[in-house]
């Protein structure tokens, strides 16, 4: 084999592995709500304490609980930092937040801080301008839910480190609604969700590894033809798609609801199955339908997701088709990048020991982690 299919083969790897080292759905969600009240504006924001506590610390006495008495003590903290990174400007002119109230909330069983402000603007704009750069210093995929509601017009908005700001037409009439800006928020946060969902990739991956061989007589052999290698891995993703966008939809419109304690250990444990499966083979001809079983839990992770941000009052049809898109495209994206690489390989020898079963022993054991790590507390006895 030459130096440069080696390196290929090894860089193949390693990526395999450095990927398989990240931790999935690192991101955290925020909630701003904007409406427009006669001469003023009144803002509420809502951010997780697990998020504020590391900026902020807000648990004073260390003890991993923070307590309401230790949350009011950082009101004023919580305002200074909200005013210097939080801002709404008309047609381009700052306005000043004041007036800071305090409260708690709770977002998908997760308690959250809430402060709400009064914003005072001279004049009618045209224009407002919401800017939001609350703790992108300290996580980079922190995104806000935003929700302007005007006299005649609403936008929603997701807000992140890449895209800090949004802005509404004030003067625009009913029928200039952002429907479509819904869907193209929604879209771009569906392709963020799958790549930065390494426990998705990593099991999508693993059912491809063994698409361009074939298993014959205990062994596995180099897929002979690009066309039957194309099927099985069209075959084995279309089954995959099919499964989570199944379950997405089922779930974000109401009808189907798993907690998360259950879903996110379980989509560890397909990623164990599928690893394991390329080590010991038990299901080789019927890899989609392996796909398209495991894949179902793999919706609900995707809807879990969808739920944190919320669907847009109104827009619901919008946003969840665009999510779901968003997600199938950042899917096709991958595959387009590492099927050749894997075609052009399967057949070198360090494939099958070093790309197939070293990558997937890694895979397994760092979705085991994850699965240890996702059970809840008490699940698993102390010995």
């Amino acid at each position: 084999m030459s130096a440069v299919c080696h390196r290929a083969v090894l860089a193949l790897a390693l990526l395999l592995v450095v990927t398989s080292s990240a931790l999935a759905h690192t991101g955290s969600v925020g909630y701003v709500q904007v409406r427009e009240r006669s001469a003023t504006w009144w803002v509420r924001i809502d951010l997780a304490l697990r998020d504020l506590e590391p900026v902020l610390g807000l648990d004073h006495d260390g003890d991993g609980a923070i307590t309401w008495g230790e949350l009011r003590q950082r009101h004023d903290a919580i305002a200074r930092y909200l005013a210097e990174r939080v801002t709404l400007a008309a047609d381009g002119v700052g306005c000043p937040l004041r007036a800071w109230r305090h409260a708690v909330a709770e977002h998908a069983g997760i308690a959250h801080a809430v402060a709400e402000a009064e914003v005072a603007c001279a004049g009618r704009a045209r224009a407002l301008t919401v800017t939001y750069r609350v703790l992108h210093d300290v996580d980079a995929d922190h995104r806000a839910l935003l929700a302007v509601t005007a006299d005649r017009v609403t936008l929603d908005a997701v807000l992140s480190e890449r895209q800090p700001e949004a802005t509404i037409r004030l003067d625009a009439s009913p029928a200039d609604s952002p429907r479509l800006a819904s869907f193209r928020q929604y879209l771009r946060e569906g392709v963020h969700h799958i790549l930065a969902g390494v426990d998705h990739l990593l099991f999508l991956l693993t059912l491809l590894l063994p698409a361009v061989l074939v298993r014959e007589g205990g062994r596995w052999s180099p897929v002979p033809s690009l066309h039957r290698a194309l099927g099985t891995t069209v075959t084995v993703v279309t089954a995959f798609t099919v499964a989570h966008a199944t379950t997405l939809c089922l779930a974000a419109l109401g009808h189907l609801a798993l907690p998360a304690a259950v879903v996110e250990p379980a989509i560890a444990l397909t990623v164990v199955l599928a690893a394991l499966n390329n080590l010991w083979p038990v299901v080789t001809r019927a890899r989609a339908a392996m796909g398209f079983g495991l894949g179902l839990l793999h919706g609900l992770g995707f809807a879990g997701a969808l739920a944190e941000l919320g669907l847009p009052a109104g827009r619901h049809l919008e946003a969840l088709v665009g999510f779901n898109l968003g997600v199938e495209a950042g899917q096709l994206a991958v595959v387009a990048l590492v099927f050749p690489l894997l075609y052009a390989l399967r057949a070198r020898a360090l494939y099958r020991p070093l790309v197939l079963r070293a990558a997937s022993v890694v895979v397994a054991g760092v979705a085991t982690w994850w699965l240890l790590e996702r059970l809840p507390p008490g699940t698993i006895p102390a010995v």
